[in-house]
């Protein structure tokens, strides 16, 4: 079996989270499902855009995968094919902690 590597996590993501690994996939997917959920009203305004950045980066996020969001058309993506393999050692399910994140997100700007 072929198991995707696992990139570190900050140190931040381990203590609010316990989490500290995750693969490439989960990180660029879940960005993507924050994208998603954060347009539901039409548009993910810069001030929304800007949050995810600053919350990605703190959790470790590498760069180059944070530069994917910017490209990604959150418009016309499937939130449940984005959820599949998002599998952060387990601990984050049924995207609950995304819809925490776009609820502080709201909140914050």
């Amino acid at each position: 079996m072929n198991q995707a590597q696992m990139m570190p996590m900050s140190e931040l993501s381990q203590d609010l989270y316990g989490l500290s690994a995750a693969t490439e996939e989960a990180f660029l997917n879940y960005g993507k499902a924050l994208l998603v959920i954060a347009g539901a009203d039409g548009e993910v305004g810069e001030a929304e855009f800007a949050w995810l950045v600053r919350h990605r980066r703190k959790m470790g996020v590498p760069e180059h995968v944070i530069d994917k969001y910017r490209e990604f058309d959150y418009r016309a993506a499937d939130l449940t094919t984005l959820h599949a393999p998002v599998d952060v050692e387990r601990a984050v399910n049924d995207l609950r902690a995304a819809l925490f994140h776009v609820s502080s997100l709201r909140a914050e700007v």
